[in-house]
């Protein structure tokens, strides 16, 4: 199943990556022929905007009503009370829409499209939501991608997703009050670094994928993946309160990562047929590794931790284990 996965989520980044850099190619030509908005209001047509000036608001500051908009903010801040949200949807099911290239902050929610529950398709590309009484963005629908965008410091996540099948890139979440990054499923999270938040780093559940990230010092667990078949490759979770890598159920898979320093297990695969293979824990005030058999162990490095370096729990049968030092 695993296997079925993964090569459907290769074939999704790379139409995101071709998607992402049309798109990029395309946007000067776009905001040259933008309506440009030099106010906070209702946007009541599709079509491509430009932001022109920095502006700031009482409450919510762009209502879109309609699918197919496209804002360039051109640089520019977008600047609160601490009320309402910087772009919202009104509460209408809208979809297709993109946000680029500017700053929000100081709002309830910075950025909220989260009425649409279907194939939302959204797009946040270059955007720092910083600094909001709520979520920093705020998306329910499935089918988005976020890349290149920040937010930190809000109150609660730095960045909700509501379904499945999102695509994250070089996102940075960190300081919020909530978890950094919490997501439904089949999520693709690529350079990735959430650090500090109250709650987890990053949360999610089954058939998803954690690559190239981060999740250190924060007050639950680095990185905390329910439901089974998930994946996580070549991430860091370090100092976090919990443990720093949990996968709640089965067929889950941690590869040439590392989790040191956690106050739980550094590695905690709490369900059967899991594979840890070339990971490394040390440290930890837990178990370095702890796997639930039948799974597989394969060179992992585990030492100093305060349980055991490698608990195997037999009840259900036995563990493969090849090249580990774990003594």
């Amino acid at each position: 199943m695993l296997d079925t996965h993964l090569l459907r989520s290769v074939r999704l980044s790379g139409l995101l990556a071709l998607g992402l850099f049309l798109l990029v190619s395309i946007t000067p030509s776009r905001a040259a022929g933008a309506t440009a908005i030099n106010a906070c209001g209702t946007i009541s047509a599709p079509g491509n905007y430009a932001v022109t000036k920095n502006l700031t608001s009482s409450g919510d500051c762009l209502t879109l009503t309609v699918s197919n908009i496209a804002i360039d903010l051109q640089g520019h801040k977008i600047v609160g009370d601490g009320s309402g949200d910087a772009i919202t949807d009104g509460g209408n099911s809208i979809r297709y829409i993109i946000v680029a290239n500017g700053k929000i902050s100081n709002f309830s929610t910075g950025i909220d499209l989260s009425t649409d529950t279907g194939q939302s398709a959204d797009l946040i590309l270059n955007v720092n939501a910083s600094g909001n009484a709520a979520d920093g963005i705020n998306i329910q629908g499935r089918d988005n991608n976020l890349a290149n965008v920040t937010a930190s410091n809000n109150g609660a996540n730095g960045i909700e997703l509501g379904d499945c099948c999102d695509s994250l890139f070089k996102v940075t979440t960190n300081g919020n009050g909530a978890d950094g990054v919490h997501f439904a499923f089949e999520d693709y999270l690529l350079n990735v670094t959430s650090n500090g938040n109250v709650g987890d780093g990053v949360s999610g559940a089954e058939d998803s994928f954690v690559v190239n990230s981060a999740a250190n010092k924060n007050a639950g667990n680095g990185i905390d993946l329910s439901g089974g078949d998930n994946l996580v490759v070549s991430s860091i979770a370090n100092a976090n309160n919990g443990d720093g890598i949990r996968l709640r159920e089965s067929f889950n898979q941690v590869t040439d990562s590392k989790a040191g320093r956690n106050q739980g297990d550094g590695i905690d695969s709490q369900d059967d047929f899991g594979l840890a293979t070339s990971v490394t824990t040390k440290n930890n005030a837990g178990d370095g590794v702890f796997l639930k058999c039948p799974g597989n162990a394969v060179r992992v490095s585990a030492n100093g931790n305060g349980g055991t370096n490698l608990h195997e729990d037999l009840s259900d049968g036995t563990c493969t284990n090849v090249r580990n030092s774990a003594p």
